[in-house]
């Protein structure tokens, strides 16, 4: 045996020998015994074989272990320094990095139920009561029929947008309820009872909202009798139902978090009340005088609700009336009617404040009852320069007088079954002299939200 053979062969034998102390350990330290187990007998087969027999010297195969023929010098397979496929390192599976997600992604829609994640105060802030009639009536002077008194912007009264409303869009249907006490219509005044139903509806994730308001009452008829013998009213229609200007509001969010809200709009309204007229009681249906409903409004307005604590809510709106066009007026000449000019309605500006308290919340979502609110607002309007006047040929139509009013409102509200309020609330001119277009009010209002009750779309109540 060539030196070379030896100083190899004792190599091998070397390594077989710790590779045959290592599987020994490893049995002995699992099962705490020193037993040969094939591995390491097969182990002994190859220590004994390279160190008892000279070996010849080969050449590493270059060949993976298929289909080359078995290298002697290595009869287990594979070539010095070559991994076997099942000794290639195979990197354990790792799981994916999940992508990057928002802070607000799956965050479920809160419910604002009573007892149940109001967020802040105000996802609760109540509506506002509002206050408005009309300013006190105008009169028609004339050198025939004599003097009449005709309501300035009809006979149901003017909608302003601080009416059962809030800056905040919502969801709902509604139905205000109004009892004017001692209304200046007519000589000696008279009352009325007003009914506004109409509904609101919120987009754009509830940033914006659609609003519609019908007013009518029972009140003064647009349509006066005059007994021209007697030159006097032959007698007011007080208990007349009437039809008043449709109004309509866009309402769009500007800024908001949970303390503050922003928001802006325009309201227009329509002329679907009655003309008014004064008729010749005889039968003869002559018409003496007739104002006609021609004007149509807009009403922009901008908003702000405060909300310091979760229970305290404030809410501020300022809203201009601006009438578009005049209506037209005509009075009779002995032959026929005859076009005496246009009068035109007052224009406005009404700045309200109010504000709240929740002296009552239910902790079970289940209740029947769930909020009390107390509420008190100030309401300030005034025409902006006197309301017109017509000279005409058979009569002056209205008189050129300034209107400011102030009125004060306490009221409820209560919050019933999480989706429906009921308002209760009176409304007390302060001051006004003969500006004061009634004595006091009393006010009752339904709001019944409806939709989705989040969040997001910031149905309020």
């Amino acid at each position: 045996m060539s030196t070379r053979t030896a100083t190899r062969c004792l190599g091998i034998a070397l390594a077989a020998a710790a590779l045959h102390s290592e599987s020994s350990s490893l049995v002995s330290a699992a099962d705490g015994s020193a037993k040969v187990t094939p591995a390491a007998a097969a182990d002994d087969s190859l220590f004994d074989s390279h160190l008892l027999c000279p070996q010849p010297v080969c050449a590493p195969n270059p060949c993976p272990p298929n289909p080359c023929p078995p290298n002697p010098c290595y009869p287990h397979g594979g070539t010095p320094n070559v991994l076997q496929p099942d000794q290639v390192f195979q990197p354990s599976p790792s799981p994916m990095t999940p992508a990057p997600q928002s802070q607000f992604a799956n965050q479920p829609a809160t419910s604002l139920s009573a007892g149940q994640g109001a967020i802040s105060g105000q996802d609760k802030v109540a509506a506002m009561f509002g206050d408005f009639f009309a300013g006190p009536s105008q009169t028609i002077d004339s050198t025939g029929p004599g003097v009449v008194a005709l309501p300035r912007g009809g006979a149901v009264g003017v909608m302003k947008f601080a009416e059962n409303t809030s800056p905040l869009p919502r969801d709902r249907f509604f139905l205000n309820y109004s009892y004017f006490d001692d209304v200046n219509l007519i000589p000696g005044k008279m009352d009325v009872r007003r009914l506004t139903p109409g509904f609101e509806k919120t987009m754009f994730d509830g940033v914006m909202s659609l609003e519609l308001r019908v007013p009518m009452a029972t009140t003064l008829n647009s349509t006066t009798m005059f007994d021209a013998g007697a030159v006097a009213v032959s007698g007011y229609d007080t208990t007349n139902y009437e039809l008043g200007n449709v109004t309509g509001f866009f309402k769009a969010l500007l800024f908001q978090n949970d303390v503050w809200a922003f928001s802006t709009g325009l309201g227009i309204a329509l002329p679907t009340a009655d003309d008014q007229k004064v008729i010749n009681d005889d039968g003869s249906g002559q018409v003496f005088n007739r104002i006609e409903n021609e004007a149509v409004h807009l009403l922009p307005f901008f908003g702000v609700v405060a909300t310091p604590t979760e229970k305290l809510f404030m809410q501020a709106v300022v809203q201009f009336d601006a009438g578009l066009n005049g209506n037209s007026v005509y009075g009779f000449d002995g032959n026929g009617l005859i076009k005496e000019g246009k009068l035109d309605d007052p224009n406005y500006i009404f700045v309200s404040l109010g504000g709240g308290y929740w002296i009552y919340e239910s902790e079970d979502p289940s209740s029947f009852l769930s909020r009390i609110a107390l509420v008190s607002e100030l309401h300030f309007n005034n025409s902006l320069g006197s309301t017109d006047s017509v000279e005409g040929t058979t009569a002056t139509y209205g008189q050129r007088v300034d209107i400011q009013t102030i009125n004060a409102v306490f009221g409820s509200n209560i919050v019933i079954d999480q989706n429906k309020s009921v308002m209760l609330g009176y409304v007390q001119p302060i001051g006004g002299g003969n500006d004061r277009a009634f004595d006091g009010e009393f006010r009752a209002i339904l709001n019944w939200y409806f939709g989705p009750m989040n969040r997001q779309t910031r149905v309020q109540f």
